[in-house]
């Protein structure tokens, strides 16, 4: 039994080991946008693809230091959710920032 332990305990100290320095001095640095984005794209939902299939609107993303569009699509809602909330831009003091939508 004890040498089960060590065993998994040897396990866990590797894999310990070799994720720490893919993470090694990784810092995220990100400026907001200064001006707002672009007006909403106006796109054809054509018919839903399934049964119970709802839209998710496009949205504008800060990718690069400019707005990308990310088009559109239907998916199928997790169990007992049935609405999809639009994420939004809004401005504050420094920049415009994005909330994601979500499921309700």
């Amino acid at each position: 039994m004890a040498r089960a332990w060590q065993h998994h305990a040897t396990l866990a100290l590797a894999a310990s080991i070799m994720i720490v320095p893919a993470y090694a001095g990784l810092e995220l640095v990100v400026t907001p946008p200064r001006s707002p984005p672009p007006a909403l794209r106006v796109e054809n939902q054509g018919a839903s693809p399934f049964r119970d299939a709802v839209w998710i609107d496009g949205r504008w993303d800060w990718k690069g230091g400019q707005y990308v569009w990310v088009s559109g699509h239907w998916q199928r809602a997790p169990a007992g959710m049935h609405h999809w909330k639009r994420g939004e831009w809004t401005k504050r003091d420094n920049g415009w920032f994005f909330t994601p939508g979500q499921w309700l």
